[in-house]
């Protein structure tokens, strides 16, 4: 599943990296100050997006990771875990 969700996330990335990179020279061929204006908006919302995505992806990952343990740690116990998500 995170294996699926990794290849999912790096061709989303390179799709918009390749918009980003499209957009920036479209920017630079044009002499509108707007059209300037949105790439620059554009480029900045991606950037945040990135950013949000990455510290999400890690704070599950690091769920799943406490989870897992304590999986193991409580061995066929799992009523204390009834709530997990995972």
């Amino acid at each position: 599943m995170l294996q699926e969700m990794s290849k999912e996330i790096e061709v989303k990335q390179m799709n918009l990296e390749k918009l980003s990179t499209r957009c920036e020279e479209i920017a630079q061929k044009s002499a509108d100050p707007q059209l300037s204006s949105s790439v620059v908006t554009l480029a900045t919302r991606y950037q945040i997006l990135q950013a949000t995505a990455k510290v999400s992806i890690s704070l599950n990952i690091f769920q799943f990771v406490i989870v897992h343990r304590l999986v193991l740690l409580l061995g066929s116990d799992q009523s204390m875990l009834a709530h997990s998500p995972y």
